[in-house]
């Protein structure tokens, strides 16, 4: 099983996209950013998986910090250790960065990816988190 972790590109927006949409029912968006890192997988030369690290600080700590967002693969190819090969990316990429601390959220019903975030040793917290959309016309 040859699993390659790289860079997003321009050209793997359409892959991303399907991705995304059937994983989150979200489109991604063309914008880039300068604090996100953004990645895919790639499987016998098809994208099919995603996700993105966006830099943070904690600054009561003083550490450096990613925040993961929607990690994904497609359907088609769960069960084939993609996701684990994306997590031990990211673990990688932290340290070459001097990352100390991972967060994510993750809706309760992704009972999968909790299970692969425990297997990674991320532990749930007793929070609440809140949203509200500012729509500004």
């Amino acid at each position: 099983m040859d699993i390659n972790i790289r860079e997003y590109n321009d050209s793997d927006y359409k892959f991303v996209n399907a991705i995304l949409n059937e994983s989150f029912d979200v489109e991604k968006s063309n914008v880039s950013n300068s604090i996100a890192h953004e990645f895919v997988a790639v499987y016998d030369g098809k994208v099919v998986g995603y996700f993105y690290l966006l830099d943070s600080i904690d600054i009561v700590e003083n550490i450096k910090c990613y925040f993961l967002e929607y990690l994904c693969v497609d359907s088609n190819y769960r069960g084939l250790g993609i996701a684990n090969s994306m997590m031990e990316y990211i673990f990688d990429y932290s340290k070459k960065n001097d990352v100390k601390r991972i967060e994510l959220t993750s809706n309760k019903h992704r009972v999968a990816a909790h299970g692969l975030y425990k297997k990674y040793g991320f532990i749930v917290r007793d929070t609440v988190v809140f949203r509200k959309d500012l729509l500004w016309f």
